[in-house]
């Protein structure tokens, strides 16, 4: 899962340590702030990408992007989504493991 690239500002084109763990890799998630087209041209070179609008995509390109996905991986569902005041269900009630509690792998605050 990647956010945040905000190209061409922070990307210019994917870092060699990125790319490295996108190869082979199944399904690349962007959660949002891709900010051009040609990142989402750069990681399906490396797999399939799923990926959601985020604040800063903006254009005709952007207006395909959903704003949140769920995506469901064996026995797993994830709500990919970029603005977490923008979610609109209780995690906890729509079956996603952690509730919601979790985010970028962190623990959100209490």
């Amino acid at each position: 899962m990647l956010a945040d690239t905000h190209a061409p500002r922070r990307w210019r084109r994917c870092p060699p340590a990125v790319a490295q763990r996108l190869r082979g890799a199944d399904l690349i998630l962007h959660a949002g702030d891709v900010c051009t087209a040609d990142v989402l041209d750069e990681l399906a070179a490396y797999a399939p990408v799923r990926a959601v609008r985020g604040n800063n995509d903006i254009g005709a390109w952007a207006r395909s992007l959903p704003a949140y996905d769920v995506v469901e991986i064996d026995s797993h569902k994830i709500y990919v989504l970029h603005n977490l005041s923008e979610l609109h269900l209780d995690p906890d009630a729509a079956g996603f493991q952690n509730g919601g509690k979790r985010r970028g792998g962190y623990p959100l605050p209490q």
